[in-house]
């Protein structure tokens, strides 16, 4: 008998917002599950010894005994895992788990314009709560960065932004519109009553063994309100400047530049572009014991171990300048300020910088020249910013082939037939030697300054495309939709 080893100290489990796995659910029969207490949260391939593993949670994942009953109702070869979590919370999630609706995928076909009316599991008056259900499950599965929902003539228009490419998924039938959006106000803790006027907030559901947080935005359209929601999974988060997958040669650029006591960092690019994750995979390569990082973002996508982060709060009047003006009272060595708006979150940034502190930030530029255009557009001299500049990078985010089709199936089950899965980032990146910071002093041409930046290794988005299409990593139409001609 296959008992799992106790390798590990037991993990705890909150079921609070729990939506079951179908799949999950389906390799342990009903009577057994709440005769033995078990929920099963996730089914995936774990270990070479085994096919697939089962994730428990139990109130007792540590009883050998219910191991082995556990195990001989499972497929030949299946491992499997406990965790703990509370008997009440258990028996909530197990009639979430058992229940006579659909879900997940199926749910959403059963609701759609495509299917029949007559579907009995349709009618049931928790449908819609389930099916919100089922559209954050599949979201999370296919990778989805965001949730669309919009109200169409002919139903409820759904739409997942995958490698940052809109998809459209089943269309939803009118009849779940005014209830969808409901619920997802009630999630949110919005206004139900108010439908006039953008809404926002966020909640967080516990999806395949991960809690995911999920930022709502309504926003009030002639055909009613329009529905979006952004999937932060911390699965997918950035663990440091080497999982950007960059050159190395920019790889020891953009460390280098890190590793000076002071200085501006700037990341560039359109939204969507990536470049917060850049900068948080930056920010994790500092000693996080030795100094104090202290972040002012709008709002706070992902929450690094070690730094303080902000929200901008318009509510509490707390914008980035007199967020910038409380975060130089906390004596910080490092700040990242999400982003460059106007002019005195400009000269305020630039003066943290004077003082002999590190700065990142971003800002909105197409590229590196219009990144600098558009810091002294903002009132900052040039010669103040060359003398403090140590490099901006300009980011995009190109899709890559599907590494199990290549684009050439249809029917991939990996990439649904998008011959895409993933993104690689491209980032050029100019360094401020003295001779550039001389140049952007003087407002050379933008030419001269590429010049001689080309002199340091600097290579533009555009080459750096390139490449992938020759090393058949992308494709020159997903370069052309990304970069342009």
């Amino acid at each position: 008998m296959n008992v799992p080893a106790k390798t590990a100290p037991t993990i705890r489990v909150c079921l609070d917002n729990f939506i079951p796995s179908p799949e999950a659910v389906a390799c342990l029969a009903e009577p057994v599950a709440r005769r033995l207490l078990c929920v099963p949260l996730a089914r995936y391939a774990k270990s070479a010894v085994h096919q697939d593993e089962l994730l428990i949670a139990s109130v007792q994942p540590d009883d050998a005994v219910l191991h082995e009953r556990v195990i001989r109702q499972l497929p030949a070869g299946m491992g499997v895992r406990f965790v703990l979590a509370d008997e009440s919370a258990i028996r909530h999630a197990l009639e979430k788990c058992y229940t006579d609706l659909l879900q997940g995928q199926e749910l959403l076909l059963a609701c759609s314009t495509y299917a029949s009316h007559s579907v009995k599991q349709v009618a049931e008056p928790n449908v819609t709560i389930h099916l919100v259900e089922a559209i954050l499950l599949c979201a999370c599965r296919e990778r989805a960065s965001d949730i669309h929902l919009s109200p169409s003539f002919d139903g409820v228009r759904l739409r997942f932004r995958i490698d940052g490419v809109l998809c459209k998924r089943p269309m939803l039938r009118e009849g779940y519109y005014t209830e969808l959006v409901g619920r997802i106000k009630i999630l949110a803790q919005m206004d139900i009553a108010l439908a006039r006027q953008p809404q926002d907030g966020q909640f967080t559901q516990f999806i395949d063994n991960e809690v995911v947080d999920f930022r709502a935005s309504i926003f009030p359209i002639v055909n009613g309100e329009n529905v979006v929601i952004r999937v932060l999974r911390p699965s997918q988060s950035q663990c440091g400047i080497g999982s950007l997958d960059l050159p190395e040669h920019l790889h020891q650029q953009l460390l280098s530049c890190l590793q000076r006591p002071s200085g501006l960092i700037v990341f560039c690019g359109p939204t969507g572009s990536g470049k917060s994750t850049s900068i948080h995979a930056l920010l994790s390569e500092l000693d996080q014991n030795s100094l104090n990082i202290m972040t002012l973002e709008d709002p706070v996508e992902k929450l690094s171990p070690g730094i303080q982060q902000t929200s901008i709060d318009s509510s509490r009047s707390l914008g980035y300048p007199e967020g910038l003006r409380a975060l130089m009272r906390q004596d910080p060595d490092v700040l990242l300020i999400g982003e460059v708006r106007d002019g005195c979150s400009c000269q305020m940034m630039l003066r943290a910088v004077m003082t002999g502190h590190s700065v990142l930030t971003t800002i909105h530029a197409i590229n590196v020249i219009g990144a600098i255009n558009r810091i002294v557009e903002l009132g900052v001299d040039r010669s103040m910013l060359a003398s403090h500049l140590l490099c901006i990078a300009a980011q995009r985010l190109i899709r890559k082939r599907c590494y199990c089709c290549a684009g050439l199936d249809s029917n991939c089950a990996l990439c649904r037939g998008t011959g895409f899965y993933g993104r690689q980032a491209l980032v050029e990146l100019l360094v401020v030697t003295p001779e550039i910071a001389s140049l952007i002093s003087t407002a050379a041409e933008p030419r001269i300054i590429l010049t001689e930046a080309g002199r340091s290794g600097f290579v533009p988005l555009h080459e750096q495309g390139e490449l992938l299409v020759q090393q058949g990593i992308s494709t020159r139409t997903e370069m052309q939709r990304v970069l342009g001609t």
